[in-house]
């Protein structure tokens, strides 16, 4: 698919659903990541989910905490949560800096949306012990980039 068509298909996504989920594989030492566009045009923060997780769940909780979020009329940032269908909780924390974010992850949101300054948060997991990264004795599988 050539990148006209791609841009066009994800636009299509946000008219129908209200926002596109892009995941990006890993690559050169780096992990994969997933997030959203779509959701700073109704005035909320796109979120973005740093691991090498399977994509079709990421993109689960990606969409229902954003339907939570867009629903409920709450920003969930310095939250724990429930994790959507699951007994473990997620972190939604403020990014640290916002336009490294936008340069190095959320790119597809400026391509698509033309908004160059949104909020964004970060999804970060925890692992089977309820531990985040950062925390002492976290499984490394969980510890991934806080940005």
């Amino acid at each position: 698919m050539d990148k006209e068509t791609f841009l066009r298909a994800a636009l299509d996504n946000v008219a129908g659903s209200g926002r596109h989920i892009q995941g990006v594989g890993p690559g050169e030492g780096k992990p994969a990541f997933c997030y959203t566009a779509g959701n700073c045009e109704k005035g909320y923060p796109e979120l973005l989910l740093i691991g090498n997780f399977d994509p079709r769940i990421i993109a689960q909780v990606l969409n229902q905490m954003s339907d939570d979020m867009i629903e409920n009329q709450a920003r969930p940032e310095g939250k724990v949560l429930p994790w959507p269908d699951s007994e473990y909780p997620v972190l939604a924390r403020a990014v640290t800096d916002p336009a490294m974010v936008r340069d190095k992850y959320t790119l597809l949101v400026d391509d698509i949306l033309c908004i160059k300054e949104y909020d964004i948060i970060q999804i970060v997991l925890c692992d089977p012990t309820g531990k985040f990264p950062g925390d002492e004795g976290i499984e490394p599988y969980f510890d991934i980039t806080l940005v």
